[in-house]
């Protein structure tokens, strides 16, 4: 009987041990992967804001939108000096990938 409770008892603890070292492991992970994560998004906010202030620009001056404008708005956000602090880094091109 004793030996039931102490093979019971270590397995408790392995079960625990096991628990407290996956928890660590995944806190850890999440406290490097998330902040790598939020600063592609920020980046990615960036050249879309970018995107539509320079179709916006196009739109104000023209008071209207025709289809063939999106190729002279893709080439005006190209042509747009960026400046963006994100996390520490610089940001000074726009990525307009589709």
């Amino acid at each position: 009987m004793k030996k039931v409770l102490r093979i019971r008892n270590l397995l408790i603890l392995l079960y625990l041990i096991l628990a407290a070292v996956v928890w660590l492991a995944l806190s850890r992970v999440q406290t490097e992967i998330r902040p790598l994560y939020l600063e592609s998004v920020e980046e990615i906010l960036v050249d879309e804001a970018n995107l539509i202030a320079s179709f916006l620009e196009k739109e104000i001056q023209n008071k209207q939108f025709k289809e063939d404008q999106l190729a002279q708005v893709f080439q005006n956000l190209s042509q747009r000096q960026l400046n963006a602090k994100i996390y520490g880094k610089t940001k000074s091109k726009i990525d307009t990938s589709l």
